[in-house]
């Protein structure tokens, strides 16, 4: 599979985006941020960090205290030292990505490479911080009992994440899961291990991420996680305009993930688990690759490539809130309700589910035609049960050889 070292920071997504304790729209308009980066002594290294200020310029003590917490609490000055070590910058960087919604100010940076103590690892530091108050979030915030949720969250690790991981992880890593170093993105929220604690297959820092609807129904704390939601947990009445108004766009609806871009700039190619290459007649998409990244927000989320691996053509999501559609969750004759009658309904036997990494049962394809005269087409798989099992976005029809 081609690919380049890609660092997660970098990946396409609009990685930070939260929603919580409310502030005006006209306030968090005053508000930007700007960018700081240091050059190091060799010309691939660099540190990047961000600061919030009101457009106008001016800053107060609130906003002096959000800059001070990411910067020291991302042990900024001591990455800072290592550009300036001679022979010891080589390849260091440390980016961040940042965004303001809903009263939330998040921040995910992340430093590679030589750390200022020894040898190269990757960090991940996540904040999620109150522009009310100008403090940083707390599991106590996020869950109204912590302890608990942890406790039903490694039950889920144990039963369905980790039959999931590779077997050259060490699977006791996984407890305790880090309730405090999380981050929202897009109604996911992501918990940040420490190297030290678990890492994935290429050394780099991992992290787990649910979405909403998802932590919801593991730990039952969903009025508690409501507050922070931008998605329906069940289907609504704007459920269908959202949908395919993303996917007018050529977006995986509620994923915010381009169906038409450049594999190396939607997903780090070079950090794969692939179901491919495979022969044409015995691929899971006669369109190329089935790929799974290290990304903790694409866990359960295959990205489909063209058959070189340059172009991304669609995802296949085995988990995820469609705007209310909960895979895993929602039934058959809900989601009609919602999106009403697919364009077309195939269904798919063992073998075919088999080939193509679904479940036998339903599949209901839903087109939609951009402006640029394209279809962009979303097919729900239902089991014999009729639940959703899972979600395909493709940038074009389902090959012909899936009916």
């Amino acid at each position: 599979m081609p690919g380049r070292r890609l660092f997660a920071f970098l990946l396409a997504l609009s990685l930070i985006l939260g929603c919580g304790p409310s502030l005006s729209q006209e306030t968090a308009e005053e508000l930007i941020i700007s960018r700081t980066e240091m050059p190091g002594l060799t010309p691939d290294s660099f540190a990047a960090w961000p600061s919030l200020a009101y457009a106008s310029g001016r800053t107060d003590e609130r906003l002096d205290r959000i800059n001070r917490l990411i910067y020291d609490g991302s042990g900024m000055t001591s990455y800072l030292s290592v550009l300036f070590m001679p022979g010891g910058s080589a390849g260091f960087k440390a980016d961040y990505e940042a965004l303001i919604e809903n009263g939330l100010y998040a921040v995910r940076l992340t430093a590679e490479g030589r750390m200022p103590r020894g040898l190269p690892a990757q960090h991940h530091y996540p904040f999620l911080v109150s522009l009310e108050n100008g403090k940083a979030l707390t599991p106590d915030e996020l869950f109204s009992d912590p302890e608990s949720a942890r406790e039903s969250l490694h039950v889920y690790l144990r039963d369905s994440v980790l039959p999931e991981a590779s077997a050259f992880m060490d699977s006791s890593g996984f407890f305790p899961i880090p309730l405090e170093r999380f981050t929202i993105s897009h109604d996911t929220v992501l918990f940040d291990y420490e190297p030290e604690q678990l890492t994935f297959l290429s050394g780099g820092a991992a992290s787990v991420s649910f979405t909403l609807e998802e932590l919801a129904n593991i730990t039952g704390e969903g009025d508690q996680l409501r507050r922070f939601a931008s998605m329906p947990f069940s289907p609504d009445e704007k459920t269908s305009e959202r949908i395919f108004s993303d996917l007018s766009q050529g977006l995986f609806p509620g994923l915010y993930l381009s169906l038409t871009q450049p594999a190396g700039l939607s997903v780090p190619v070079s950090q794969v688990l692939s179901f491919g290459p495979r022969e044409l007649d015995d691929t899971v998409y006669p369109e190329g690759y089935a790929v799974q990244t290290e990304n903790p927000f694409l866990r359960d989320i295959l990205v489909i490539t063209d058959r070189a691996g340059v172009q991304t053509v669609g995802y296949l999501a085995r988990r995820g809130n469609l705007y209310g559609l909960a895979i895993g969750r929602l039934k058959r004759g809900d989601c009609l309700q919602a999106l009403g009658e697919p364009a077309v309904s195939i269904t798919l036997d063992e073998k075919a589910a088999r080939e193509r990494l679904l479940s036998p049962g339903v599949m209901d394809v839903y087109e939609v035609s951009r402006a640029d005269g394209s279809i962009v087409t979303l097919s729900l798989i239902f089991a014999e049960n009729e639940t959703l099992t899972s979600a395909l976005a493709l940038a074009g029809r389902p090959q012909e050889d899936i009916h």
